[in-house]
């Protein structure tokens, strides 16, 4: 800016940001991925600007939305190798386990279910989609600090 007043500029982009590798939790997100994964996707690089992101026990990684718009953004991401859990009747937040072996829907469920508006102990039921199959998970809501230490 010093520079462009020197040299009489008053017309310039704004110098702030932009670069998604100067933010701290992206460039976490980041390091974090190349360290679990071999080959980096394009959607694994798009996941990263959404939702919370958790490494799962067993190596795969699990991504919850916040918001709708992370919701949806989670949504369009989404291929027919990829988990999707959502509750039904409780809003909620669309999870998505990218790649996801028969397994991780347990998983996917029950992280669904605790960032959902269902009360913690209630029972809920979870709908979780996966290539052609689809699936009710039937399960009480489990804590939010269950899945803390997988958050990364």
């Amino acid at each position: 800016m010093a520079l462009a007043q020197e040299y009489g500029i008053t017309q310039y982009p704004s110098p702030a940001g932009g670069c998604l590798l100067t933010d701290p939790g992206y460039s976490a997100r980041i390091k974090e991925l190349l360290t679990h994964t071999r080959e980096v996707s394009r959607q694994d690089l798009e996941l990263l600007k959404w939702g919370r992101h958790f490494r799962l026990p067993g190596g795969q990684k699990a991504i919850v939305g916040r918001t709708r718009k992370e919701n949806e953004a989670l949504a369009a991401l989404t291929t027919a190798a990829d988990l999707v859990c959502k509750v039904k009747n409780v809003p909620g937040p669309t999870v998505l386990i990218p790649r996801a072996d028969t397994d991780a829907s347990e998983l996917g469920a029950a992280l669904a279910a605790a960032y959902s508006d269902a009360p913690e102990g209630s029972p809920v039921t979870v709908y979780c989609h996966h290539s052609q199959e689809e699936k009710l998970v039937h399960l009480i809501t489990p804590a939010k600090e269950k899945f803390k230490e997988w958050l990364i």
